[in-house]
């Protein structure tokens, strides 16, 4: 009587479905966010600039330039009051 009962506790426990998540729940739980998204896109587009300017290209090498000589000599409308008595 024991012998059976113990098989019989084996077999309900193989032959039973249990509750394993199905493949479909997992599709389910992988997302997309929007943060990962603008995070690869932003270093996509940091790696084409980058790879631009390495290159040589010359709208990307003429940004810079601009750049460049707009921190050396900022629009006075953009300079701190401190230094706007020096100018004057």
């Amino acid at each position: 009587m024991f012998s059976g009962v113990v098989l019989t506790a084996v077999l309900n426990h193989f032959t039973k479905p249990t509750m394993i998540a199905s493949p479909v729940s997992y599709k389910h739980s992988f997302k997309l966010r929007l943060a990962t998204l603008m995070l690869v896109g932003m270093t996509g587009l940091v790696s084409l600039v980058i790879t631009a300017w390495f290159t040589g290209d010359n709208t990307v090498t003429g940004f810079f330039k601009q750049l460049y000589a707009l921190q050396q000599y900022p629009p006075v409308w953009l300079m701190p009051p401190a230094t706007l008595g020096n100018i004057f």
